[in-house]
């Protein structure tokens, strides 16, 4: 009983620790969201802004692609 006990512990912190790194991913690209649009507002083109962020240039075009379909 005490095995199922810590063993059923440990499941819950294995838990616990992937969604907050779930979590965190999440916010991460989110904010590099954030920042692409900002740089789009501005006028900045993707290869700059990819630059300027040091992401690949594929990432931020996806990004921008994405940002384009929510605005129409």
């Amino acid at each position: 009983e005490q095995v199922m006990k810590v063993i059923r512990q440990d499941e819950r912190e294995i838990g616990r620790q992937e969604g907050i790194a779930t979590g965190m991913a999440a916010g991460q690209q989110q904010k590099l969201q954030e920042q692409v649009f900002r740089k789009l507002e501005k006028g900045k083109d993707v290869a700059a802004i990819a630059e300027e962020l040091e992401e690949p240039l594929e990432n931020i075009r996806r990004i921008c692609e994405g940002l384009h379909e929510v605005q129409n």
